[in-house]
């Protein structure tokens, strides 16, 4: 049986009732022609009850409904026209249809039909339709997705709804990986992810968009948005949509670390190339899968403070200072490197060449088609297995600003300008080299302990001693130098002149090498 459907007419007035329904041939009573009818009956509920008039009544009932609309609908339009003689928006309709399989007895039939307004409303359906139409409900991090809303009733039909009624759209799981961006294009940035005051209107017509990005995914996420009627939170609906993980990447494999770049004052390198060179890839991936043409940017900079280098004027912008780019059979220098992923969504064998400096230089790495999408990996520029030089019975450390008169340099009435407060690193064998020349001039003076200058930076590289991130210092830069001054401090802590024969044999024996002068100290190497 097919059920009786009854449309509220406009003149209601409250939100909810009821309506007396009476239905049957004779909608006066008794007396017509074949009596009333009573559709409600099935064959299965008491059947040996029911007076069988089926063949008869079935012509009779027909009429009888036609009847009874006419009569309703011309009721209806009487009482409008007494009022404003315009006839009325809408009618009462009853509507209802035969079954062969249900009897019918005489007598009319008559119940209450309850009514609620607005019950034509029974959830709402929303559409995820990412920017890239790719899988249906399906976006990757980086990516948004328009969602559009429509109200259905209980048998998933579109249903009219007022525009102007308000709804709240929230995620329900996974709230760290997505948001909202309203409909004047302001992304949601609180936690709960909970956006209010959403005009149907815009909801409808998919000014509401999530977007995925927060946090990228390992793999996959899967989020579950929410949209309900503000004045009834039972009138919801519900999506869930999958966020696939979407990186661009720096593939490379340890140690990161390279020698700072040196070349002697004949320009050529101290030690070989490769040294100074790492080697990376440059990858995309979308959901696991390859992703190609991702054209993107690779530059460099260092890290304030490292190295040993405690000035904060920053470097002159070249490939010294920063390091620069290699692509495979390319010997052009990049800085930036701009390029793209290829078919397998990779750019391998990238090398990237040394700052002269001893530091922690940083790679970036940034998408140029969406500015989530970025990397970073540190790189140590360093010597490495430096070691630094503690302090000493039979000498001083001398240079760094804190070694200055009133503290351990009577030699020295003022702090030395330099920025570099750890400047006593050298190779293992310098640092004996340093502590038995001490010992040795000690010996043969008893009392008098020589003042040890700049030896190498933490890391290497290059010493810029007057801050500036260029020389006075050519070499200083592997370890294996260092600045021992032609005075000395005695007992009394007073500055004295140290003999420079006895100081400059000592030194040969134990560096196989002559001292240079420079200035008021001698420059010991290896």
């Amino acid at each position: 049986m097919q059920p009786v459907k009854f449309v509220t007419a406009d003149s209601l007035d409250s939100d909810t009732g009821f309506v007396r329904l009476r239905v049957g041939t004779d909608l006066g009573g008794s007396g017509g022609p074949g009596g009333t009818s009573k559709p409600v009956i099935s064959k299965n509920i008491k059947e040996e009850n029911i007076d069988v008039r089926k063949a008869n009544k079935l012509d009779t009932l027909r009429a009888g409904y036609k009847n009874m609309i006419s009569e309703k609908v011309s009721k209806k339009f009487a009482e409008k026209d007494e009022v404003d003689d315009e006839p009325p928006i809408g009618a009462p309709i009853i509507a209802a249809c035969y079954n062969g399989d249900y009897l019918y007895e005489e007598n009319y039939w008559e119940g209450d039909v309850n009514y609620k307004m607005g019950d034509s409303l029974h959830y709402f359906e929303i559409k995820i339709i990412p920017d890239t139409l790719a899988l249906k409900d399906t976006l990757a991090f980086g990516e948004t997705a328009k969602l559009i809303v429509q109200a259905k009733d209980a048998d998933s039909n579109d249903v009219e709804f007022p525009d102007d009624k308000l709804l709240t759209f929230r995620i329900e799981s996974n709230e760290n990986y997505g948001t909202f961006i309203n409909a004047n294009g302001d992304t949601l940035r609180a936690t709960p992810v909970v956006l209010k005051n959403v005009n149907y209107g815009s909801a409808k017509d998919g000014s509401i968009r999530f977007a995925a990005v927060k946090e990228n995914p390992d793999s996959f996420v899967t989020c579950s948005i929410r949209v309900s009627l503000q004045e009834d939170t039972t009138k919801a609906g519900e999506r869930k949509a999958i966020v696939l993980e979407q990186t661009l990447s720096i593939d490379i494999v340890e140690p990161y670390s390279v020698y700072p770049t040196y070349f002697n004052s004949h320009g050529v390198r101290v030690y070989i190339e490769q040294l100074s060179q790492k080697q990376f890839d440059v990858k995309m991936t979308r959901g696991g899968k390859s992703v190609s043409r991702h054209h993107f940017k690779l530059y460099t900079d260092y890290v304030v403070g490292s190295g040993g280098h405690n000035h904060i004027n920053i470097r002159a912008n070249n490939n010294d200072n920063y390091g620069y780019f290699l692509k495979p059979n390319d010997n052009q220098h990049y800085r930036p490197l701009e390029d793209s992923t290829s078919n397998l969504g990779r750019l391998d064998n990238i090398i990237y060449n040394a700052s002269y400096f001893g530091d922690l230089m940083r790679i970036y790495l940034e998408s140029s088609q969406n500015k989530l999408f970025i990397d970073s990996i540190d790189i140590i520029e360093r010597i490495p297995n430096l070691v630094e030089l503690q302090e000493g019975n039979n000498y001083e450390l001398v240079g760094a600003p804190q070694n200055h008169s009133g503290t351990n340099d009577p030699c020295r009435p003022t702090a030395p300008t330099s920025q570099h407060s750890v400047n006593h690193f050298g190779t293992q064998q310098m640092i004996t080299s340093i502590q038995n020349i001490a010992d040795d001039y000690a010996l043969l003076h008893s009392g008098i302990i020589i003042r040890v200058n700049d030896m190498s930076l933490e890391n290497g590289g290059l010493f810029d001693a007057n801050n500036n991130w260029s020389n006075p210092h050519q070499s200083h830069r592997m370890g294996t130098n260092a600045d021992i001054g032609f005075t000395g401090i005695s007992q009394n802590d007073n500055c004295v002149n140290l003999n420079r024969r006895d100081l400059e044999n000592i030194i040969r024996r134990h560096t196989s090498q002559a001292p240079y002068i420079e200035g008021d100290h001698y420059h010991v190497y290896q």
